[in-house]
């Protein structure tokens, strides 16, 4: 994956339609190189984030084995090695990370993988509808338990960590 400067082609992972239908699906990775390289997805119904914002998400590498990455038809980015005894392919990875649906927290919200539930208020707010949030809809957002006010001295800024920022490619 990822763009040959010689030619200026792109090569990128399509999912197919279906399980049994190899015509080009609703899903994509690809590597984007404009700042820092990451691998993002998108998908026709919505966007998605881009992985690998100082996240690792790499396996043992065997250069000796013969190894593929496919997509599947459902957004699964999948990492196969062949058997060479039964000459067969073992799925070794899959990865799809729930946090990277766009727009699926609302405002001020954030998802976090290793929490459950995965999405929670930024500190300093609460779920705007908190019937929506206990039934995992999370996006009508958050809202400030108090209104802000940039002329006091209350204010600040709140250092967060491990989260992916929203994707601003179109």
């Amino acid at each position: 994956m990822g763009k040959d400067l010689n030619d200026d082609l792109e090569r990128h992972q399509v999912s197919w339609r279906s399980a049994d239908d190899p015509s080009p699906g609703d899903f994509s990775y690809r590597i984007d190189n404009h700042g820092m390289p990451r691998l993002y997805s998108r998908d026709q119904q919505q966007r998605h984030t881009g992985l690998g914002h100082g996240m690792d998400f790499d396996s043992p590498v065997n250069y000796s084995a013969i190894a593929r990455l496919t997509l599947n038809h459902s957004g699964f980015l999948q990492y196969y090695s062949l058997n060479k005894r039964s000459n067969e392919w073992s799925l070794v990875y899959q990865y799809k990370d729930q946090c990277d649906s766009y727009g699926q927290c609302g405002a001020y919200g954030i998802c976090s993988i290793h929490k459950s539930p995965i999405r929670e208020c930024l500190h300093g707010f609460t779920p705007k509808l908190q019937q929506d949030w206990q039934l995992q809809d999370w996006s009508s957002g958050c809202m400030g338990r108090t209104t802000l006010d940039c002329q006091s001295d209350q204010g600040g800024f709140l250092k967060v960590e491990k989260v992916k920022l929203p994707d601003l490619l179109d």
